[in-house]
């Protein structure tokens, strides 16, 4: 066998983590705006309208998020 031809494989022991999964939650944190939640989770800040659309029933006004509040994301 040539040395070109041999395929080694190494455990790691690492688990590896599928970090294309989103959650579908997020609970509001002291702080959180959301702008800044949809910034984190859309990668757009200007993206907020969605999550107050999908939260309308929870969010009484789009600036005021109480910490502990879960959101639907």
């Amino acid at each position: 066998m040539d040395m070109n031809d041999m395929v080694i494989t190494i455990a790691t022991g690492i688990t590896r983590v599928n970090n294309t999964v989103r959650p579908r939650t997020y609970t509001v944190q002291k702080g959180d705006s959301l702008y800044k939640i949809a910034r984190r989770f859309y990668g757009n800040g200007a993206l907020w309208t969605m999550l107050y659309e999908k939260n309308g029933e929870i969010i009484s006004h789009p600036m005021l998020v109480n910490a502990g509040t879960v959101l639907q994301l």
